[in-house]
């Protein structure tokens, strides 16, 4: 079995929800990665301080679910969206300190919301949730915006906006 796989109290196998985490504030991102590892069927396969690595890391890892902060340098999670692979979409939690995004998170269709401090049972709530269906969410897809603010490139190990 391998580790993308565990086996449950009644001897199943089932596959591990992959994970991403993307906030720049790293204690918070932390104290998340740590609760949602409690969780047996989550496996986070990596953390991110701001969208340029989230992009390439949600792009290359293909994650089921990304918890995403909304307010970040340079470019938003909400913007940060609209640069990701749209036939391999995530599920999308927004995890953030400013409840005014709320509404438009889920204009982007997240499928969750999530004000910090993050309450553990709100965190559990989300968690059940999403293992009730983590498949890739494909009506995201309508919902960007066609015009983006900046077009993101790669230049060997640099990431640049133009």
């Amino acid at each position: 079995m391998d580790e993308s796989q565990h086996t449950s109290a009644q001897g199943k196998t089932s596959r591990m929800i992959r994970t991403i985490l993307v906030d720049d504030e790293p204690h918070a991102c932390d104290d998340l990665k740590a609760r949602i590892e409690r969780d047996d069927a989550f496996s986070v396969i990596g953390t991110c301080a701001n969208a340029f690595e989230a992009v390439r890391d949600i792009n290359r890892e293909r994650p089921d679910v990304v918890f995403l902060d909304i307010n970040m340098p340079k470019i938003s999670g909400i913007e940060m969206l609209a640069m990701l692979d749209r036939d391999h979409m995530p599920r999308i939690v927004f995890v953030t300190a400013h409840g005014e995004y709320a509404i438009e998170a889920f204009e982007r269709n997240a499928i969750d919301f999530l004000l910090k401090p993050v309450n553990n049972d709100r965190l559990a709530v989300t968690l059940a949730r999403l293992k009730e269906n983590h498949q890739p969410q494909p009506a995201v897809v309508e919902t960007f915006p066609t015009d983006l603010p900046f077009v993101p490139s790669y230049h060997g190990a640099q990431f640049f906006l133009g």
